[in-house]
């Protein structure tokens, strides 16, 4: 019986030395070549892979950091039009104290100035409370908003006609300019500087904005107002800014304009307008929530 399984074994053995034997030489040094090939195949793939990705992460990077410059271009360009209007105004109408004895003197000056202006609500708001704002309206309609001792408490919105002549009158408004954050603003500061966001004095749809305002006084020792001098911008044009086809935002892409302060919203390349209105009231939006929501 031991005899009988000894023999078994060895034939067993006999068998698959002489089936690895059996293999042809040639097959035997080609399969190493080829496992060679493979490795050699698989590696070339994965680093031309990984120099694909790379290539394709530069040149995402290189888009991003061009749209970037455009965009900071864009904005530095439109800011650097207004901050030069905005003080050619001021010293214009420093050396004209006589405007402010009549402030419907300023009508074509004013005129003059939202014609040629890149945006925003032009006013001037006296100590006494009288107050006149030009502003063009989206359609290319211009309008004016006065406010002097006849029609106290209120402020009178007219249409103007191309020439610039008062035609209808489309709405009264309980207005006091001293009470309005640009006049509480410039009359804190000695300089021209920037309010924080704030809801828009308007009858129509609520909005917010944000003015650059200055304070004028009749000599040095800033004791004697004649008049604060304001600009303000909707934040819906400001998003218009941003939105401009040649910044050639791709559509994967959001670019946000945020209040150095505040961290509010000012304006978005995928939203038109940049708050949220409840009811009659126009409401902020802090960046971070909408960051997070993308």
């Amino acid at each position: 019986m031991n005899d009988h399984n000894l023999k078994s074994k060895n034939k067993l053995n006999q068998s698959s030395r002489t089936g690895f034997l059996s293999i042809p030489l040639r097959s035997l040094i080609v399969i190493p070549f080829v496992l060679q090939t493979f490795v050699a195949v698989g590696l070339t793939a994965w680093l031309s892979l990984r120099n694909g990705r790379e290539a394709v992460n530069n040149v995402a990077s290189q888009l991003r950091t061009e749209a970037s410059n455009n965009i900071e271009n864009q904005f530095n360009h439109y800011f650097e039009q207004l901050y030069s209007l905005f003080d050619l105004v001021v010293a214009d109408l420093a050396n004209e104290e006589g405007y402010f004895d009549d402030l419907s003197s300023l009508d074509k000056y004013l005129l003059n100035l939202v014609n040629i202006a890149p945006s925003g609500l032009w006013q001037v708001g006296k100590p006494n409370g009288d107050f006149i704002l030009y502003q063009k309206l989206e359609d290319g309609q211009n309008i004016v908003k006065i406010r002097d001792q006849t029609t106290i408490p209120n402020r009178f919105v007219y249409k103007l006609n191309p020439q610039g002549q008062r035609t209808d009158l489309i709405a009264k408004e309980k207005f006091d300019p001293r009470d309005r954050p640009w006049y509480k603003q410039a009359i804190n500061n000695t300089k021209a500087s920037w309010t924080q966001i704030f809801s828009l004095a308007r009858s129509q749809k609520p909005a917010l904005g944000l003015s650059l305002s200055q304070a004028l006084y009749r000599n040095a020792n800033q004791q004697d107002l004649l008049a604060v001098i304001s600009v303000t911008l909707d934040l819906e044009n400001l998003t218009r800014v941003i939105k401009d086809k040649d910044l050639q935002i791709t559509r994967n892409s959001e670019v946000f304009a945020i209040e150095r302060e505040t961290e509010d919203l000012l304006a978005s390349s995928k939203i038109s307008q940049p708050f949220i209105i409840k009811g009659n009231k126009a409401i902020k939006i802090q960046a971070a929530i909408l960051i997070m929501k993308n």
